[in-house]
């Protein structure tokens, strides 16, 4: 209502000056150049300045068979869908479910590979499982709140970003955090691929299972590489981060660089050397019971 107002007014009495190019135009409109853009725009685009209809129009799935259900309406006017969807009825191929789409599919599929892994997942040796995961970063990253006496501000500074967002890959093991890897750029296609073959691979024994999102590491080359290794490459369930360990890790890993604030690329590092450190084998062990998978037997 306010859109219609305002571009109402704006092309009422002087629209023709506004189409005219005339200097007058901008007075038209009294928010500025934008607005008498958006109005000459909207006026030769469908010569009215009403809001433009969002969506597009979908077929009645009916409207191919209007006269036979006219019949049927005029024949039994108490009929409803459920009667006329059972299979004795005369418009049952009419109203039958439509095939769904591979999306719907796999929707539907989400709970029961979710069920499938939570079944198998306190069965498999806990030495096995290898997470790989990973997380954004930055040289300007600052803490998200703080404290200060009543009555006051909290002060703080942060620089712009600087260069690029950088990305920090590692995988998590029962007893560690393993083969960390800091990159410029998103983990994605060649920049994954070169991490798995220079990085992750020299970590992984016979019989190591290494598990990653669904998603862009699903490649070839990845596979390929893992396979090299004696190893296999399971993927997560989707929508399922409650069964990724890792998640736990790198929440507690961002509150430690916005506390320490490193300001270089080589600072970054160094960060993220020493959060890792503290990381043991007990909480990496409790990290992964947490998310429901075996725990070592001491």
């Amino acid at each position: 209502m306010y859109a219609e107002t305002l571009y109402g007014r704006s092309a009422g009495a002087r629209g023709q000056k506004v189409l005219a190019g005339e200097s007058e135009c901008c007075e038209a409109v009294p928010r500025g150049r934008f607005n008498c853009h958006r109005t000459v725009s909207a006026i030769l685009g469908h010569g009215s300045v009403r809001p433009s209809r969002i969506g597009r129009r979908r077929k009645p799935k009916l409207e191919g068979h209007r006269a036979r259900v006219l019949k049927r309406i005029k024949a039994c006017p108490a009929i409803t869908l459920a009667s006329e969807a059972s299979p004795r009825s005369g418009l049952s191929e009419i109203l039958e479910h439509r095939p769904q789409d591979n999306d719907a599919r796999r929707r539907q599929a989400r709970p029961r590979r979710r069920e499938r892994w939570k079944r198998l997942q306190g069965k498999a040796d806990p030495r096995k499982p290898v997470f790989i995961d990973e997380i954004w970063m930055k040289t300007n990253m600052s803490p998200s709140y703080g404290l200060s006496p009543k009555g006051h501000r909290v002060r703080g500074s942060a620089p712009s970003a600087i260069g690029t967002p950088r990305t920090f890959i590692a995988a998590l093991r029962h007893d560690r955090v393993d083969a960390p890897w800091v990159l410029d750029g998103p983990a994605k296609g060649a920049a994954l691929r070169i991490y798995v073959e220079t990085q992750l691979v020299l970590t992984l024994g016979r019989g190591d299972i290494v598990i990653m999102d669904n998603g862009s590491h699903k490649t070839e080359a990845v596979r390929a590489a893992t396979r090299g290794a004696c190893a296999r490459l399971l993927f997560l369930p989707p929508c399922s981060p409650d069964l990724k360990p890792t998640e736990q890790v790198l929440a507690k890993l961002k509150p430690f660089l916005r506390t320490d604030q490193p300001r270089t690329r080589d600072d970054l590092r160094k960060n993220i050397g020493s959060i890792l450190k503290t990381f043991g084998p007990e909480e990496c062990a409790n990290d992964l019971a947490n998310s429901g998978y075996a725990a070592v037997q001491n």
